[in-house]
Order: C-alpha cells, then structure tokens, then sequence
C-alpha cells in the first residue's frame, strides 16, 4: 500500500467511524455512556465479542492477533500539530482494536 492509498484508507476510516458516532450522540449525551467510545465498544459487542484491547495490549496479555482480524474502530486521545505555515490545530487520530474472539494464545518457543 502506498503512501497515497494509507491516506485514502484512514480518511475512509475516519468516515466511517464518524457516521458511527453521530448516531450515538443522543445515548452518550442522555447519559446512557459516559463517552463516545463507551457507546461505540458498547456497540460492538456480543455473546462473541465482549473484551476489546489495542494489539499492543493483547501481545501483553500473552496473546497473538489472528491474521487477517479486522479492526474495531474507537476514538483515541486529541493530538496537536502544526503545519507548515506554523498554524496549531487538534485533531482525534482513529484506533484500533481487536476482541477476545481475534485472539489466540501466544505460542511459546
């Protein structure tokens, strides 16, 4: 994947999780989630699907992502950058994380 295709792909991404949150919006303000992330991993789950963490985390936890899982989609923490006229601006990245059902333990060698 080029350079080019990674950002189509994230902005593809963005959007995506975007639509997602706006139709969350009503439960998170009526105070059914504290955030907008709780209603999203709230969302994603099911009888499969109950326990979320980074890849970094599961490889932590002693587990291994199954090849070819696919994402699910959360908000992460506001970064600040500035561009190249010097401008500051902030923005929420897009994360990444996989369930109990991607996993498998980690094969000792």
């Amino acid at each position: 994947m080029n350079a080019t295709e990674n950002i189509t792909a994230i902005a593809s991404q963005r959007a995506a999780l975007k639509v997602r949150t706006q139709s969350l919006k009503d439960q998170v303000a009526s105070g059914q989630f504290q955030s907008v992330n709780a209603a999203l991993l709230a969302s994603y789950a099911s009888k499969k699907h109950t326990t979320f963490n980074t890849y970094e985390g599961w490889v932590k936890a002693g587990k291994v992502v199954k090849k070819n899982s696919r994402p699910f989609l959360v908000w992460g923490r506001p970064v600040e950058r500035t561009d190249e006229y010097g401008k500051t601006y902030s923005y929420f990245p897009v994360r990444y994380l996989y369930s109990n059902a991607q996993v498998v333990d980690q094969v000792q060698s």
